[in-house]
């Protein structure tokens, strides 16, 4: 959202822009304002049309930033959950083997683990696998 605002003072004039940004900040809402200003001491309707051009070029680009950071985040995540899922998958296959079960019920008992533990479940997952990679005594 643009607000313009133009003061003719004496000799002098302020041509301002303010620029309020609407955005998710740390998952809340939030609201920014970037303000421009212009002072002339001779205003006429280029400076104007001037103003709006930049305004609306600056706005473009915070916005493709902002869409940038939240795409590079979001990347992140799903790479890790990509990592997680295959140690998750892992184990999962190794519960079946061990005791002839099926799928759902090696997730639902490595879930229930979790869940008593407190621990994450590709944590879990983990200890299981390096648990059962070690040779037995």
């Amino acid at each position: 959202m643009l607000a313009f605002v133009r003061i003719e003072c004496g000799e002098e004039a302020v041509f301002g822009a303010a620029l309020f940004l609407l955005g998710l900040r740390r998952g809340r809402c939030g609201r920014s304002c970037v303000a421009l200003d212009i002072v002339t001491e001779a205003f006429d309707p280029f400076d104007e049309q001037l103003m709006r051009l930049l305004t609306t070029a600056a706005s473009a680009a915070i916005s493709n930033s902002r869409r940038w950071h939240s795409a590079v985040g979001k990347v992140g995540q799903l790479e890790a959950a990509l990592i997680s899922r295959a140690g998750i998958d892992q184990a999962k296959g190794m519960l079946m083997a061990v005791h002839d079960i099926p799928a759902e019920e090696a997730f639902s008992r490595l879930v229930e683990i979790s869940q008593r533990t407190g621990t994450e479940l590709h944590c879990v997952a983990q200890t299981l696998i390096a648990s059962l990679a070690e040779p037995s005594p």
